[in-house]
């Protein structure tokens, strides 16, 4: 009998992590093992070839943006050729490590192929039937050397400079700052522009269309900070009205031309700094995820987000009202 409850640490953990995944689904631990055995004993034998082409197909079929179209190609070209022959379940996680860490010194190298090849897995566990049995990617962790480099955020007192200065800009300088919405998500000369219509106030949500959207996927984001809404409030302009009429690229210039006290221009500085800030002040890397759009990669929060401010600094920044 006591042998049933001696587990090793590694699979008391492994339960663990089941358990949290199944969350709110309504399985139980041993309803959701059964699934996945079923859909296991349906999948395929697929090729890394074949699978490789089906993926890049569906990928053009969503619609996705060309330079992510080229990333998943170039990526997973390189692992195609190192592995003419190999069928999907061939690949076993010690195996697909040492290969990603072999393609570059450079972090930033590294977890590129590691986001390629997730991508592909994950596709092809979700086809029906299953083009493959495991997914080896799970779990997967690189030993790579950290780059040293930290991500760059604006201070509160240097966000409240933005905002006194950003005239026509101030609408998308408070999405930018306080709910994570990326600058060609609001307005681009390749793409429509986010409009106030795509603003829900009696919800307290903002809709990113899929066709504005980095992603080509719709996002919606909901439980945004306080302060947000009366900026929005403040700003409202009517439903057919895009957010900001001017063009993106001339912010940056005349921010810092007005601003006083803002002597620099963070590239991507509104969204890191509202990633940074909402992990520490909600204490929640999903919800961050969620709002930022990284599904899948909270992982990402915790290397680049965490621990690069105060709780004291992010109350302040989320404590920024109109006078």
């Amino acid at each position: 009998m006591r042998k049933n409850y001696s587990l090793l640490p590694s699979e008391r953990a492994d339960a663990r992590a089941a358990l949290e995944m199944l969350s709110g689904s309504g399985l139980s631990l041993t309803e959701a093992a059964s699934l996945a055995i079923g859909r296991a004993a349906s999948a395929q034998r697929t090729s890394l070839e074949a699978a490789f082409e089906a993926f890049l197909r569906n990928c053009i079929k969503r619609n996705l943006r060309p330079t992510s179209v080229n990333f998943y190609e170039s990526k997973l070209a390189t692992l195609c050729a190192a592995f003419p022959n190999a069928f999907l379940d061939d690949f076993k996680r010690p195996e697909l490590r040492t290969w990603i860490e072999g393609q570059g010194a450079a972090q930033s190298t590294t977890e590129g192929y590691l986001r390629a090849v997730r991508a592909l897995f994950r596709w092809a566990r979700r086809q029906d039937p299953p083009l493959c049995i495991e997914d080896p990617t799970l779990g997967l962790t690189l030993d790579v050397i950290m780059d040293e480099r930290l991500v760059e955020i604006f201070k509160p007192k240097e966000a409240k400079a933005i905002l006194s200065v950003a005239g026509t800009y101030k609408a998308a300088a408070v999405l930018m700052l306080f709910a994570g919405v990326r600058p060609g998500e609001i307005n681009s000369s390749t793409k429509p522009s986010l409009l106030w219509r795509h603003i829900d106030f009696k919800a307290r949500s903002i809709l990113i269309p899929a066709h504005i959207a980095k992603t080509r996927v719709a996002r919606l984001l909901e439980k945004l900070p306080d302060n947000l809404w009366l900026w929005l409030k403040l700003l409202r302009g009517s439903p057919d009205d895009p957010i900001c009429e001017r063009q993106l690229v001339g912010m940056s210039r005349a921010i810092l031309r007005d601003a006083k006290g803002l002597h620099r221009w963070v590239h991507d500085g509104c969204r890191h700094s509202f990633a940074t800030y909402h992990v520490s002040h909600f204490e929640s890397t999903e919800k961050t995820s969620l709002i930022l759009g990284h599904e899948g990669r909270v992982s990402l929060l915790h290397k680049k987000y965490r621990g690069l401010c105060s709780k004291a600094e992010a109350k302040a920044f989320f404590g920024i009202v109109p006078d």
